[in-house]
C-alpha cells in the first residue's frame, strides 16, 4: 500500500500547506490559529481476489457451542466478551441469537451466514437514526441503523454464542450505480469472525455478503473505539465548528 497525506490550513494571512508520503498514522499539530483545515489522504491498495469460502475442508463441520483449548480462550478472550448491557437485554439478545442456531442445526457457518443475511434483509439502513451511543439492543429493538450499528449487533450476537468476533473499519467499493452507493462515500464497518482451524473471516451484515476485494480494511479491534480510523481533539475558542467528510473509492486497472 502507498499513501500520501496533504494538510492545508487557511488563516488570515493566507494558506499554509504540509504534505508527506507515509504508511503510518499522521499527526498534525497546527502552531498558529486557522479558520479552515483540510486534510486529504490518497491511498493505493492492492487486494488479493480470493473466494471467501475456499478455505481447506475441515475434518468435521464446526458446531455451536464451540470448544476452545485453554490457550486459545486466553488469546481470544477480548473478542468473546459481549458489550456491557443490562442482564435482561443480554438475555433477550441471547435468545434471539439462539434462534439462528436452532434453525441451522447448530452448524457454525450456516448460522453465521443466516445471521448475516437476516440483518441485511430485516433491518432498515437509515442514516441519522442512530449515534455513537446506540447499543446493540437498541438496534435489535428498532430494526434500523447504519453499518456501525449492524456490525455491533452482529458482534454482540456471535459473542453471546461463544464465537469470537471483532470490529473492522475501512472502506467499501460499491460502484457508481449501486443502490447503496452512499456507503462508499464514508468509512464502512463490518465484522471478522474467528472460525476454528481457519482464522478470521469477514462478514458484512449491512450488505448481506462476505468480504472480498470490494472491502478495504484499515483497522480492527474489539469495538469501534479500538478501530476508529481517525481520532483527536480540536480546541476552539468558543466558536462554532463544522466537520465534512468526502470519500471516493475507485478501481484501478
Amino acid at each position: 500500500m502507498s499513501a500520501t497525506v496533504d494538510a492545508l490550513s487557511t488563516a488570515e494571512d493566507g494558506p499554509r500547506a504540509r504534505r508527506g508520503r507515509q504508511a503510518t498514522p499522521s499527526r498534525f499539530l497546527p502552531a498558529t490559529p486557522f479558520n479552515d483545515l483540510v486534510i486529504e489522504s490518497r491511498s493505493r491498495v492492492e487486494l488479493l481476489d480470493t473466494d471467501p469460502l475456499s478455505f481447506r475442508p475441515l475434518r468435521a463441520r464446526s458446531t455451536i457451542p464451540l470448544v476452545w483449548m485453554p490457550w486459545q480462550r486466553q488469546i481470544l478472550q477480548p473478542f468473546l466478551l459481549p458489550p456491557e448491557l443490562p442482564e435482561s437485554e443480554l438475555a433477550e439478545l441471547s435468545e434471539y441469537a439462539m434462534t439462528f442456531v436452532d434453525r441451522n442445526g447448530s452448524d457454525l457457518l450456516d448460522t453465521l451466514l443466516d445471521l448475516n443475511a437476516s440483518i441485511f434483509e430485516e433491518y432498515e439502513y437509515k442514516q441519522g437514526s442512530t449515534n455513537l451511543f446506540t447499543t446493540a439492543f437498541d438496534v435489535y429493538a428498532n430494526r434500523r441503523g447504519v453499518c456501525q450499528d449492524f456490525t455491533n449487533l452482529f458482534i454482540c450476537l456471535t459473542r453471546l454464542l461463544g464465537v469470537p468476533s471483532r470490529y473492522v473499519c475501512g472502506y467499501i467499493y460499491t460502484g457508481p450505480k449501486h443502490e447503496n452507493q452512499r456507503q462508499s462515500e464514508a468509512s464502512h464497518a463490518w465484522v471478522q469472525v474467528y472460525l476454528p482451524e481457519i482464522g478470521w473471516k469477514g462478514f458484512d451484515p449491512t450488505n448481506g455478503i462476505l468480504t472480498q476485494t470490494d472491502h478495504i480494511r484499515v483497522a480492527v479491534g474489539r469495538n469501534y473505539v479500538d478501530a476508529t480510523p481517525t481520532s483527536g481533539t480540536i480546541y476552539v475558542g468558543g466558536g462554532a465548528e463544522r466537520l465534512a467528510v468526502d470519500v471516493r473509492v475507485e478501481p484501478i486497472d
